[in-house]
C-alpha cells in the first residue's frame, strides 16, 4: 500500500540481499512501479540515504558494480556480478 501510495523510496535488507533483486522485481509485477524504478530502490536511493556517492547508477566516474540479471517463471536470477568494474561471477 505504501508503495502504491508513493510513499517507499528505499527498500534494504541486511541478512537476505537476493530478496532486494526479488522485491524489485515483484513490485514491477504487482504493476505499483516500472522496473526502472524498482531497480533505483535497492541500488540509486539507498547508496544515495547513505551518502555513497559513487555507486547506485551506472553513470562515467562511478564503481561500476553491476548485476547481469535473467528471468524464469517471473523470478529474477543472477546471471553475472561486476565489482568496480570487474567481472567476479
Amino acid at each position: 500500500d505504501l508503495v502504491a501510495a508513493g510513499l517507499v523510496q528505499v527498500l534494504a535488507s541486511d541478512y537476505v540481499p537476493h530478496a532486494l533483486l526479488e522485491a524489485a522485481f515483484a513490485l514491477t509485477r504487482m504493476g505499483l512501479t516500472d522496473l526502472p524504478g524498482a531497480l533505483r530502490m535497492v541500488s540509486l536511493a539507498p547508496a544515495r540515504m547513505l551518502g555513497l556517492e559513487d555507486r547506485g547508477a551506472i553513470a562515467v566516474g562511478l564503481r561500476g558494480d553491476l548485476l547481469r540479471v535473467g528471468s524464469a517463471a517471473d523470478l529474477p536470477h543472477l546471471r553475472a556480478v561486476w565489482k568496480a568494474g570487474e567481472r567476479i561471477a
